[in-house]
């Protein structure tokens, strides 16, 4: 049963939030994928309902304040202090010294290997430089200095490609950091982001002066609202643009923004340059808060290909959650479970069984900014359709078992909208292992300013 206090609570946010959704085409199927993929619509368009897909779910003036916290939070790697202790960074990479780990070609790496990246941490010294910086280019945070991945045994369910134990996660360009590091050949830099920490090449990021900070913090900003945004300097190629990536404002045209963009120097102080981008990918940040411009911005993500940690440049569940809010001025954290704690209003689902689980989501659910939490897995829930929940995810796998009881997966591996039972279809599907089996808490994500 639904408690009552959260019967109550869903009424008064509809109310006092303003809560407000086309038929759309289906993702071409494989005959490897799972009926929910044809049975639901993959178009998150198509689950909005007309007459409040276009209402503010926050009101304007509440939205730019949690906007400005949203870059405060971002920018905070230049004025945060950071009091790390000399064993912090071993205590950190010492962790994959004597682990069994295979490499990309499926064979186990030599603990020698291993032992060259930890050394060339140079962790005895840690930290060994406290400079304000900037990435030029989109880059991976690393856990080790190396762009080579470490997998657990790759025979086991759940491990293997695509989870590299050295990917941390994923920063775009123009993202402020502070480096603490530098590694003993001098070629990576451990860095503080708002979201991450971890190795970057360091060929990859520029100092920044007080002067540049000045000019990133005192202007009005522009986010990426479709990943199909390119930057260019004139006709020189810089990087891709993704959903929720953002520069500061210069001027605009009638069809275009003018943003300043990072670019290095030969005295590795970073500059900013005047690149134009196409207002039909952009916007100006916070982007009015709906139901639609929500859907509308996930249309882009569907079928997009998993990358845990942001591996290749890809989402994995959670940044895809993050990536989604950032236009809104919405600040969540990295991590899909600090997501559920932290992102909103939290209310356990834990103690209910399967039925009365979906139901509560249901009746209670506001589509598009309820976010349903399981450990390791965050979802967005979109609405329903003939008494099933239907999330938006970028999911790996479905865990399947068969008849000797041995644990497996089937692969997904992309963003889709399925039901909480995916793959119940499937004979080796287990209903105990199901996303709603596991679903632990559902969280509103309420904007929070101070």
């Amino acid at each position: 049963m639904v408690n009552s206090r959260l019967k109550r609570l869903g009424l008064f946010l509809v109310g006092a939030l303003y809560l407000s959704g086309c038929v759309a085409d289906k993702t071409e199927l494989s005959r490897f994928d799972i009926g929910d993929l044809e049975l639901y619509q993959q178009n998150p368009v198509y689950y909005l309902k007309k007459k409040d897909s276009n209402d503010f779910l926050v009101p304007l003036y509440i939205q730019e304040r949690i906007s400005q916290q949203h870059t405060r939070h971002v920018l905070s790697p230049w004025h945060q202090k950071y009091g790390y202790s000399s064993d912090y960074l071993k205590n950190q990479v010492f962790q994959y010294k004597n682990t069994p780990f295979f490499g990309e070609n499926g064979l186990q790496v030599p603990q020698n290997k291993i032992m060259e990246w930890i050394e060339n941490s140079h962790s005895a010294d840690f930290p060994n430089t406290n400079q304000n910086a900037i990435t030029l280019q989109n880059a991976s945070l690393r856990l080790l200095p190396t762009e080579h991945p470490l997998f657990y045994d790759p025979s086991l369910p759940g491990e293997g490609y695509p989870f590299d134990m050295l990917q941390n996660s994923y920063i775009p360009a123009g993202t402020p950091l502070r480096i603490l590091h530098i590694s003993q050949d001098k070629a990576w830099a451990y860095v503080a982001s708002a979201i991450a920490e971890g190795w970057v090449p360091i060929r990859g990021i520029n100092r920044v002066t007080e002067d540049f900070i000045a000019v990133y913090e005192k202007t009005a900003w522009i986010v990426i609202t479709k990943d199909t945004a390119k930057f260019y300097e004139h006709d020189r190629y810089l990087f891709d643009g993704y959903i929720g990536m953002s520069f500061p404002l210069i001027r605009q045209t009638e069809t275009d923004w003018i943003v300043g963009v990072p670019i290095g120097s030969e005295i590795r102080e970073a500059k900013l340059i005047e690149v134009t981008i196409p207002k039909s990918v952009s916007d100006l940040k916070p982007v009015p808060i709906t139901k639609a411009r929500i859907a509308e911005m996930a249309t882009h993500m569907i079928g997009q290909p998993y990358g845990w940690g942001g591996l290749y440049g890809n989402r994995d569940c959670a940044s895809m959650i993050q990536d989604l809010f950032t236009p809104f001025g919405i600040w969540l954290p990295r991590n899909g479970n600090d997501q559920g704690l932290e992102g909103g209003l939290f209310f356990k689902l834990k103690h209910l069984n399967p039925q009365d689980k979906e139901t509560t989501i249901i009746e209670n659910g506001l589509p598009f900014m309820t976010l349903l939490w399981l450990k390791g897995h965050i979802m967005l829930y979109v609405g329903s359709e003939k008494g099933h929940a239907l999330v938006l995810h970028n999911i790996w796998g479905v865990r399947t078992k068969d008849n000797l009881g041995k644990e497996g997966r089937k692969v997904l591996g992309r963003t889709v909208i399925t039901s909480l039972q995916p793959g119940k279809e499937l004979p080796t599907t287990d209903p105990k292992t199901s996303l709603l089996s596991r679903v632990e808490a559902m969280t509103y994500l309420i904007p929070r300013y101070e």
